[in-house]
């Protein structure tokens, strides 16, 4: 597929790296890797995560960007299968 990018928030200007972001780049420097921020309310994950994401989408081109949701079970299953149907994935169209 055609590089992608679904970030869903605009960049903040202002944001100030807390360190956060070189952690997840060191663990998403690996080949398939995966990264998920938790923690309580309103700390600036999404934020964090919508940085790292604009940061990658402009550094590396050819990288898929994508959000997921993960408030609840089915927003997660539903942002995957969004992710699944974008990137055309085997079986994708026919899940079970």
């Amino acid at each position: 597929p055609p590089p992608s990018s679904a970030i869903p928030s605009r960049q903040d200007d202002d944001f100030i790296s807390r360190g956060s972001l070189d952690k997840i780049r060191q663990i998403c420097a690996r080949p398939a890797s995966r990264a998920a921020l938790a923690g309580l309310g309103g700390v600036g994950k999404s934020q964090i995560a919508i940085e790292y994401s604009y940061q990658v989408r402009d550094e590396s081109p050819d990288t898929l960007v994508f959000w997921v949701h993960a408030g609840t079970q089915a927003r997660f299953e539903e942002g995957y299968r969004r992710v699944a149907e974008a990137t055309k994935m085997d079986g994708w169209d026919n899940p079970k």
